[in-house]
């Protein structure tokens, strides 16, 4: 049963912020020795300030026992509410720092690859039309990688495949809709197809995205053949959209690819339409932020994504 930690109004005057980071600091090193050595303070003093503390909320917050001090229930909802706070009044205080001296910081901003052939160069052109003062840092990588990296506020936003497996402490707004074409060599048997039942490939070499670093591709390509009645026989694997399509180039198999791939199609690649429910799924790209107290340049993201809207799946473009 989760408990409620309801404070009288009064409460939240006496409470500072020095109480609350000792009070982190302890839980943290589950010791009052070690946190105070890491304060720079006595353990005498801490142990003051966790009385007052205790006092003030009207609740044991920390448990000594045998291993160490532990959070008791309400000291985990303070931990909680704590962290959120102290996180907040950080941020407020270097926005208000940058205000001060004239600098609305960078707005510093993750992307997969795939989000490169149409998503960004149209958040981008907004966002830089209406804000050319706001500083731009971005950086590609996987997914996990990105939201591990939002988590820990190296980045203020970054835009991801969905499904997101850990959606805990972040929201998601969608951006792009698209879904699965083939990728087939220019050569291919199949080239000049308008359109082509994935049950036809059974027998094909494929080209598949990383397991363990791509799974919002890799699963769905698994996910499709598996409907069609068949196991894909994967030849070579990559971690990138333009890696993929190249291999295919090269003719090593054909790969079911994000229809906007072919946005920067190659000379000797064709992609062709799934002329069966395959056509149907539907992926998603999303932006995700940390929601608490959002940066200039995020508020600035926002703003340009209710402004542009959702971009639809593009139609396939047979030929390049």
């Amino acid at each position: 049963m989760r408990l409620s930690l309801a404070l009288p109004a009064s409460a939240y005057m006496e409470i500072n912020n020095r109480q609350l980071t000792w009070f982190m600091a302890i839980a943290d090193t589950g010791s009052f020795r070690q946190a105070a050595e890491g304060l720079h303070t006595t353990q005498p003093a801490l142990s003051v300030a966790m009385q007052k503390l205790e006092a003030t909320v009207g609740a044991l917050l920390l448990d000594r026992t045998p291993k160490g001090v532990v959070l008791t229930p309400a000291g985990r909802i303070l931990y909680e509410h704590a962290s959120r706070a102290l996180s907040i009044i950080e941020i407020g205080r270097r926005q208000a720092a940058d205000q001060g001296a004239g600098k609305r910081g960078p707005l510093r901003l993750g992307f997969v690859g795939s989000a490169a052939y149409s998503s960004l160069p149209r958040l981008l052109s907004y966002l830089t039309s209406n804000w050319p003062d706001l500083r731009l840092e971005l950086s590609e990588g996987a997914s996990s990688t990105l939201l591990d990296r939002l988590r820990h506020e190296a980045l203020d936003a970054c835009i991801v495949r969905e499904p997101i497996k850990d959606v805990s402490g972040l929201t998601s707004h969608c951006i792009e809709l698209d879904r699965m074409v083939l990728a087939v060599p220019a050569g291919h048997p199949l080239a000049q197809h308008v359109s082509v039942k994935l049950a036809k490939l059974r027998d094909e070499a494929f080209i598949a995205f990383a397991q363990e670093s791509v799974p919002s591709l890799s699963i769905p390509v698994l996910e499709l053949c598996s409907r069609a009645g068949f196991v894909p026989r994967i030849v070579q694997e990559a971690m990138r959209l333009p890696t993929v399509v190249s291999l295919v180039a090269c003719g090593l198999g054909v790969a079911l690819v994000p229809s906007v791939a072919q946005m920067y199609s190659h000379a000797h690649v064709r992609f062709i339409d799934l002329d069966d429910d395959a056509r149907q799924t539907e992926l998603r790209l999303s932006l995700a932020i940390r929601p608490d107290a959002p940066t200039f340049g995020v508020l600035c993201l926002l703003k340009t994504i209710e402004a542009v809207g959702t971009l639809p799946s593009t139609p396939v473009i047979r030929g390049s």
